[in-house]
């Protein structure tokens, strides 16, 4: 019985660093704000189609669209400067 666990591979510890742990951390916060980002597109989307021509209306979503975008640019910024430059500097300092 010992032997067929063992070789299946059940049961085993796996090890997960604080790295792999930050990083499936970072995975999931950055789905969950492209969702966000997503939802505020098709919700002022909606706004703007509806809006029959009242120009309060189509204001607000356009600021929702604005923000939107700009928020999702400061995220992926964020992503980019973390994911690329980060490790450079690392890589450079610790040389």
């Amino acid at each position: 019985m010992e032997n067929a666990r063992k070789s299946s591979g059940f049961g085993q510890a796996t090890e997960t660093t604080f790295a792999s742990n930050l990083g499936l951390v970072v995975k999931i916060v950055l789905s969950f704000s492209g969702v966000i980002f997503m939802s505020l597109m098709v919700y002022a989307g909606y706004l703007w189609m509806t809006a029959r021509g009242e120009s309060q209306t189509i204001e607000k979503a356009q600021t929702i669209i604005r923000a939107a975008i700009i928020g999702m640019i400061i995220t992926v910024g964020a992503y980019s400067i973390t994911n690329f430059i980060v490790p450079a500097i690392l890589e450079r300092v610790t040389k």
